[in-house]
């Protein structure tokens, strides 16, 4: 293999939302010849299972048809909830959001390789082979600023991740997709700010670390995980440098590789986050660090990184030696891929659309409710008014409760705009005249202040909350609060059910929140 392949295949880009493969993409691989991409999927891809099937086949075609090493490896950000494929609107199955999965509680192991291999089944049907999952680091606050997460992070107890990382990796490895370890050391969860904006240290010492931070980790390993991402967060403890963990020899060569015998591939998280960038000066210096102290793939790269990293080949920064070491991992893992894309099916495995719905709902969860609270379907004909921002909540209420509920769907100024707060309550009451219950599914803090002060204006108020679980501490004179984890329809219908009285809500909270609820009992 010539120098500049093996360069290229270091990196893995970040591919345009185009739905063609055309002249502009056969010339990017001929000239940056990389070792694989993100192709986006999910809310903002906007494409369907046959377009995304079609753009990869072709691409892969193209790659063989240049004579690069192939396949292509395709990475996929999907770990359920919002964080899927496609909406289900799309015609994308509907999963339980990763802090759902971690609600689940001693089912956590049983329902990952579930998840898994259905994950596994929806992304290979159309080209991916390569997920950046499962993402066990743990989340342990809820003041994090700018957080980007929202629900696609675990909950707070390391050893439930642990088995829900191990349920994952069997589940999607058996049926065929590879698998990333996301992200060690870990504590993306765990600071006051996100790493896609601020440089971050976790000041743990070492007992802390072995005691919370390699517990799933560890597991993953052991489980088989093919790859893992690594943290842009310092760890002293690990490193008296303190350098991010990503630039950190120390922790990628004597930890990873020696200490816990990781023989995978390692990749950074995005080169282009604040947490590397902002220590290294630039995106391009961040690439040769990584690469430097022991990184194989440099992730979410463009032309700054690939050519800083060529220069300290060629200049002998980076020895023949690492490069070499670097791409025969990577082809380590190329020969794993599955190499061919088998064509789209019309939807998801109809087998799959009932096992994570059973999911969905047994990860249903209450963070509050009083004791003596009785469902609607113990209510003597209750009228019911069901306020929330989308549409699906609305649907869900009118689907299970009949006749029986008024539907409102809340405008998007009115459910984050608090300059109208005011007027919305003053209309809220007005409207909720009469009802005996106002169902409100909320999505945001905005959302659970309209239902705060509804209750404190007298009227009886039941939240539904599909936002990130930690608001929910922002409005604890609410005393009715279910956890649903997700916008989905399915997540909504089964909040309603619980709601109505027609379903348990098993879940366990899966962050330490305050005011929580007892352990789950029946309706």
């Amino acid at each position: 293999m010539d120098l500049e392949t093996k360069i290229g295949q270091l990196f893995i880009y970040t591919a345009g939302k185009s739905a063609q493969v055309g002249h502009t993409e056969r010339d990017f691989l001929r000239h940056y010849r990389p070792g694989g991409l993100i192709y986006p999927s999910g809310p903002t891809a906007h494409h369907n299972r046959q377009q995304i099937a079609r753009y990869l086949t072709d691409l892969q075609r193209v790659n063989a048809e240049l004579g690069l090493p192939g396949p292509l490896i395709v990475c996929v950000d999907h770990r359920g909830g919002d964080s899927s494929l496609l909406l289900p609107e799309e015609d994308g199955l509907e999963f339980p959001a990763p802090i759902a999965q971690a609600a689940l509680g001693a089912a956590a192991e049983q329902a990952g390789e579930e998840i898994g291999a259905a994950i596994a089944r929806d992304v290979l049907d159309v080209g991916y082979n390569l997920n950046l999952a499962p993402y066990a680091d743990f989340l342990e606050r809820g003041d994090i600023e700018k957080f980007v997460f929202g629900n696609s992070m675990m909950g707070a107890d390391p050893a439930l991740n642990a088995a829900l990382a191990v349920g994952l990796t069997r589940g999607m490895q058996a049926a065929g997709l590879r698998t990333t370890y996301c992200v060690f050391p870990g504590g993306y969860g765990s600071l006051p700010r996100d790493p896609h904006h601020f440089v971050g240290v976790i000041d743990a010492d070492r007992r802390t670390l072995a005691d919370r931070y390699f517990v799933a980790p560890r597991a993953a390993f052991a489980a088989g995980v093919d790859a893992v991402m690594l943290s842009h967060f310092q760890f002293p403890a690990l490193d008296p440098q303190s350098r991010p963990a990503t630039f950190s020899p120390v922790i990628i060569q004597d930890v990873l590789r020696h200490e816990m015998s990781f023989d995978g591939l390692i990749m950074t998280d995005s080169i282009r986050m604040q947490g590397a960038v902002a220590v290294a000066g630039s995106r391009g210096e961040a690439a040769v660090r990584a690469v430097e102290a022991g990184a194989d793939v440099v992730l979410c790269a463009l032309w700054e990184e690939r050519m800083a990293v060529a220069e300290a080949v060629r200049n002998g920064r980076i020895s023949h030696a690492r490069l070499d070491e670097a791409v025969e991992r990577v082809l380590a893992l190329k020969a794993k891929l599955a190499a061919d894309v088998p064509g789209a099916r019309p939807g998801p495995h109809p087998i799959d659309r009932g096992r994570m719905a059973y999911w969905i709902g047994q990860s249903m969860t209450w963070a509050r409710r009083p004791a003596g609270w009785r469902p609607l379907k113990r209510m003597a004909a209750p009228r019911v008014l069901a306020l929330a921002g989308w549409s699906e909540f609305l649907d869900a209420a009118g689907e299970v409760c009949g006749e029986d509920v008024r539907a409102l769907r809340l405008t998007v100024a009115n459910t984050r705009d608090i300059v109208v707060m005011d007027e919305e309550i003053a209309a809220l009451l007005a409207m909720s005249e009469g009802y005996d219950c106002v169902l409100f599914g909320t999505s945001n803090r905005t959302d659970l202040e309209l239902a705060r002060r509804l209750h404190a204006a007298g009227r009886t108020v039941w939240v539904a909350h599909a936002g990130p679980v930690f608001e929910v501490e922002a409005a604890p004179e609410l005393p009715v609060v279910l956890l649903s984890y997700s916008h989905g329809p399915l997540a909504c219908r089964k909040a309603v059910e619980v709601l109505a009285g027609l379903l348990d809500a098993a879940g366990h909270v899966p962050v330490p929140l305050k005011t929580a609820a007892p352990a789950p009992a029946s309706n």
